[in-house]
């Protein structure tokens, strides 16, 4: 259980786990310049850390508690070990992977389009 405030990924740590919400959300932002972007909110189901745990490279969010969450824990030895021995695992983790590509695609493409209209906005 990791109780509301509580981080349960920051960016910049050393990927060394996965976080499945089991229950609760978490607000997962992007820390910039000493402040934060929100980028949304995670429920129950989602997968954390997944792409840092497979790639090495260090998480650029964080994931804030917003609730007390209930949480399953897999270490990254634990996780390696479990996708050599049943390589199908494969197909769920593309899938994970493919399903946060296309939710960065609709945030980047909401922003940008903001900023547009903003920038034409006041070029008048």
């Amino acid at each position: 259980m990791l109780k509301a405030g509580t981080l349960a990924m920051r960016h910049g740590e050393d990927p060394e786990r996965l976080v499945i919400l089991r229950s609760g959300e978490v607000r997962l932002s992007l820390p910039s310049q000493g402040d934060s972007v929100f980028l949304g909110t995670a429920g129950p189901g989602k997968v954390l850390g997944l792409r840092c745990l497979i790639s090495g490279e260090r998480p650029d969010i964080d994931a804030l508690c917003v609730c007390d969450c209930s949480v399953a824990i897999i270490s990254k030895a634990c996780f390696m070990e479990l996708v050599k021995s049943h390589p199908e695992i494969y197909f769920a983790i593309a899938k994970i992977l493919s399903s946060d590509l296309e939710l960065a695609e609709h945030h980047l493409k909401t922003t940008s389009r903001a900023y547009a209209r903003r920038a034409r906005k006041n070029s008048c």
